[in-house]
């Protein structure tokens, strides 16, 4: 049975759009991966998030190949995931393995995480399957370099956006 679109607003994570749908990730009592139509507002398609609704998925994501990537930070573990029944097709452990990712945006081709405890957005090297740092989550000059608390980032094909809890920056 699908669970109502109101439960969504629970523990709501993450928008994406994709054509005229929409994908949703929610956390809390539903742990789920919605495909939502556009024009209707009904969802099209559930899928159980990766793996087997254990811990909390964080931030969805599309790569430049149109494939779904999902970030679980209980897990430390980012799935590539069947659009068709969202089965596990790709698994690649967080940067650090620290369960302080919160956000992951392909951009470029390039796939950044960013991490809330350490303030940082790393890169996947998917040829070497390793993790670099790449950049220092900015911040305003009155917040304290290490309380920025990245919790989403996603690209517009020139900036960075990176959305942060510290109600500061």
């Amino acid at each position: 049975m699908e669970p109502p679109l109101m439960v969504m607003v629970e523990v709501s994570k993450v928008w994406n759009f994709l054509m005229t749908n929409c994908w949703f990730a929610s956390a809390g009592s539903c742990d789920s991966i919605m495909k939502i139509d556009t024009a209707t507002m009904t969802v099209l398609q559930t899928m159980i998030a990766p793996p087997a609704q254990s811990g909390t998925i964080r931030e969805i994501a599309f790569d430049n190949n149109g494939d779904l990537w999902a970030l679980n930070s209980s897990e430390d573990a980012i799935y590539k995931l069947s659009k068709t029944d969202g089965s596990i097709l790709e698994t690649i452990a967080t940067a650090l393995g620290d369960g302080g990712d919160r956000g992951i945006v392909f951009a470029e081709g390039v796939l950044y995480s960013v991490n809330y405890k350490t303030d940082k957005a790393y890169t996947y090297n998917f040829t070497t399957s390793t993790w670099t740092e790449a950049f220092d989550i900015p911040s305003r000059a009155d917040v304290p370099s290490n309380r920025v608390y990245p919790t989403g980032i996603t690209y517009d094909g020139v900036n960075f956006w990176i959305a942060n809890s510290s109600k500061r920056v």
